[in-house]
């Protein structure tokens, strides 16, 4: 049977590498790192371990609205940033906006954290638990804050999907945002992910032990996927925002394409919290394979979510290793970028998008010694590779045991970014 096919017409940013899409694929392609020493961690009143971050320095939210900022916390504020962007990118009309066959789709994986931060000052200052409520403090930390204040911002009456499932956040987004589409329950939906960064973000991974602590002098090293001395993760904030639509709906108003989204699945492992399962990253990947019509030897590049943990990056390997052996190049963005948790896919998604123009793979930055345990995959290091990139295979995966995979396709004649 046929389905739809769908596409990407437009894309924005806000990322620790740039805050436009043209500043953040020059940062990929000239393997920049946007990791910084934290010197305000050294606190001993915030108690984290890692002194590592990824920010977004650069972002100025005094171009927001007041009235709407009142009930934004800072991720809702990098969302909707993003999301204009994708909105001119794309050049959706009023009209299509004022649609309710316009729907969102979006991902975070804790709403506004620096909120829940504020609301703790509350009550320790005054020892009363409700004085560190706000009218909008829930409004801020709402799982779908991201969501309802875009739809606020730019009035899009169409239906809501907020995905929080943790790393895995935006990818999911994204993915549910192509099944609406197939499903013609919308004609045109804004997807994707954001995360705003706090001690807080960085004291749920440092107590796992998850974060990097071992390259506090050299911050832009920390972050090293798949690396046999890889010591965690590197902890960072942005947003992405994509706007899909149907090939026959973009084609008809000329939309410029970037790429096609061909395959989409997500599961969970059903085991263990925080330990991947490779029996579970194997099923993910090959559900995405399988829903695109393709067969492993038909992908080109995986990008792997590799955060720079040991039991992490192991998995997923070990899991790619299984389907593709030593088949397509693999990479991780995240030794540039750092760790966006709930906006990882959207940025990392980017990425992908500038390989495709670019007919080229970005190396997994700071790899210099593959883990031998990794299966033997073709991993890209040092610098990009040219070679044909037209099926990508997008994977994100959390704590929770939920997966993410997306299988994407270069569009036609697509050229230089």
């Amino acid at each position: 049977m046929s389905r739809p096919r769908i596409v990407i017409t437009g894309v924005g940013v806000v990322s620790p590498l740039g805050l436009s899409v043209p500043e953040v694929l020059k940062a990929y392609r000239n393997n920049d790192c946007s990791a910084t020493y934290v010197e305000e961690w050294n606190d001993k009143k915030i108690g984290v371990k890692t002194r590592v971050a990824s920010r977004c320095a650069a972002f100025d939210e005094s171009g927001i609205d007041r009235r709407l900022r009142r009930s934004m916390s800072r991720v809702a504020m990098m969302a909707k940033v993003a999301t204009g962007q994708a909105i001119e990118d794309a050049q959706l009309t009023g009209l299509m906006l004022q649609s309710e066959r316009t729907g969102i789709s979006y991902g975070s994986s804790f709403g506004g954290t620096s909120t829940i931060e504020d609301y703790f000052r509350g009550y320790q200052n005054s020892g009363v638990l409700i004085d560190g409520v706000g009218s909008t403090t829930f409004l801020k930390i709402m799982p779908h804050t991201c969501a309802a204040n875009i739809a606020i911002s730019f009035g899009i009456p169409g239906r809501i999907i907020a995905s929080c499932v943790a790393c895995a956040s935006s990818t999911q987004a994204i993915g549910y945002a192509y099944e609406a589409l197939q499903l013609g329950v919308v004609d045109r939906i804004i997807c994707g992910g954001a995360e705003e960064l706090s001690p807080t973000v960085a004291a749920i991974f440092d107590v796992l032990n998850a974060t990097s602590t071992h390259s506090h002098d050299k911050p832009k090293k920390a972050a090293r996927p798949f690396d046999i001395n890889r010591d965690g993760i590197v902890v960072g904030e942005g947003a992405g925002t994509f706007v899909l639509e149907t090939l026959e709906s973009a084609t008809a108003r000329s939309a410029r394409i970037y790429a096609e989204i061909v395959g989409f699945y997500t599961n969970n492992d059903a085991s263990h919290m925080t330990n991947p399962s490779v029996a579970g990253l194997v099923s993910c990947m090959q559900g995405a394979i399988e829903n695109a019509r393709l067969v492993p030897g038909d992908i080109d590049y995986v990008n792997a979510h590799a955060a720079g943990t040991q039991a992490g990056d192991r998995a997923e390997s070990l899991a790619i290793a299984s389907i593709f052996g030593n088949g397509p190049t693999v990479s991780s963005m995240k030794g540039h970028i750092g760790h966006l948790m709930g906006a990882a896919g959207a940025l990392e998604l980017v990425a992908c998008l500038g390989m495709f123009a670019d007919q080229a793979v970005y190396p997994t930055l700071n790899l210099e010694n593959p883990s031998p345990d990794d299966g033997g995959i073709r991993h890209v290091m040092g610098e990009k590779r040219a070679q044909r990139v037209r099926f990508i295979l997008k994977n994100s995966f959390a704590f929770g045991g939920v997966n993410a995979s997306l299988v994407l396709r270069k569009a036609e004649g697509s050229g230089t970014w």
